[in-house]
């Protein structure tokens, strides 16, 4: 089991927390209003109110057992940028993902030292759609109007190559969210996968 901390409960960081938690994952959700920690308290490991860009109060949250952590901000790139100062040069995790809007906001979380960026572009839906048309989704969850979280099993033309060469955000503006290896004991949850990572056919891919 993985310990996950994701920062911003719009739909986008609901869906991610409480599918992680669905999947077996620790997840500490947080957020600055309480009315959405509240409404996510009994979904989640952990629901925290606190705002994440106060360097000492995310340092009192005691975050250094987290393996990874989620910055899924709606319009509040400043706050995006702050959080992960915090989480990633002052706390030292060891990763850090972050949402953006834009590549131009993208570039400038990676130089402060987002290891991952996750863009949620006007268009992924319909390329989302036209990538997935053949194959079998077997989940679907909204994460906003005309976004959507899907889990698919892995289409045969992946099989056996890595995001390095399939280059799917490029061609398709689609984002691999997270692959599930295995079942049962031996099942493995791996987010944001290594780009060098091959695909499996048992494997299972939730995409966005």
């Amino acid at each position: 089991m993985s310990r996950y901390a994701v920062f911003g409960l719009g739909k986008f960081g609901v869906s991610l927390a409480t599918t992680l938690y669905g999947m077996g994952q620790e997840v500490i959700a947080i957020d600055r209003r309480k009315e959405r920690v509240d409404d996510i308290k009994d979904k989640v490991s952990i629901a925290i109110r606190v705002e994440s860009t106060d360097e000492e109060a995310l340092q009192n949250l005691s975050l250094e057992g987290v393996d990874v952590a989620i910055v899924c901000f709606e319009d509040n790139f400043e706050a995006s940028i702050l959080t992960t100062i915090i989480l990633k040069n002052i706390i030292k995790l060891p990763k850090v993902i972050v949402r953006a809007d834009s590549h131009i906001q993208g570039n400038a979380l990676i130089k402060i030292g987002a290891d991952s960026v996750i863009y949620l572009e006007e268009d992924m839906g319909r390329r989302l759609a036209k990538a997935i048309a053949t194959y079998s989704a077997t989940e679907k969850f909204e994460i906003m109007p005309g976004y959507d979280l899907v889990e698919v099993k892995t289409p045969s033309f992946m099989i056996g190559k890595s995001l390095k060469e399939l280059q799917l955000r490029n061609n398709y503006r689609v984002n691999v969210v997270f692959v599930k290896k295995g079942e049962g004991e031996g099942e493995d949850i791996d987010i944001f996968p290594d780009p060098d990572y091959k695909f499996q056919e048992e494997d299972i891919l939730w995409v966005i």
